[in-house]
């Protein structure tokens, strides 16, 4: 991935696949930054908060689908149609979809192309500062733990983690920075 202090790849990786939330601020405010400068360049105004609001729907359409509030409602509750709501929601959803995808894709070619031999206890990590691996106690004598990328339902941990937490943990609808 790339060394670049905007790269927000690495950190959606680590979001969607191993639910490390300490980078959500991070994507969070990428989305933001995005969503601003995507409603610019097209000459479309939207109120502060529906450039919020939708952020965090859009993320949250893409990590947790189930517990996504429905779009009717939420433009109802910021006053806007439901049709602009919409739109503003499905750009940051494209847009950190194609990131997220970006992101496995570079983790799994840097992965499959490192020539340093695996050793057991080996966790697979997607951050460039680490080079790819980090030596971890994985719990097993022999073997490397490579958490699986996976796409499916997000309500429910990885099948390949049993450590990995619940996805259903109600941080978004509780976050400060969505109020």
């Amino acid at each position: 991935m790339s060394d670049g202090p905007h790269d927000i790849r690495p950190a959606l990786v680590s979001l969607y696949y191993a639910g490390q939330e300490e980078h959500l601020e991070t994507v969070l405010s990428y989305g933001l930054a995005y969503t601003q400068a995507w409603c610019t360049s097209r000459g479309e105004r939207h109120k502060a908060d529906a450039i919020r609001f939708g952020v965090v729907d859009g993320l949250m359409k893409l990590y947790m689908p189930a517990s996504c509030t429905p779009t009717d409602q939420r433009a109802s509750q910021l006053g806007i149609r439901a049709a602009r709501y919409r739109r503003l929601k499905s750009v940051v959803h494209d847009m950190y979809r194609r990131r997220l995808v970006e992101g496995a894709l570079r983790f799994t070619e840097a992965a499959a192309n490192d020539e340093h031999p695996l050793t057991a206890g080996t966790v697979l990590s997607p951050f460039a500062e680490t080079t790819w691996w980090n030596k971890l106690e994985a719990g097993r004598r022999t073997g490397v733990k490579l958490i699986k990328l996976e796409v499916g339902n997000r309500d429910r941990p990885p099948a390949s983690d049993p450590r990995a937490p619940s996805r259903d943990t109600g941080w978004l609808p509780n976050y400060d920075w969505a109020a």
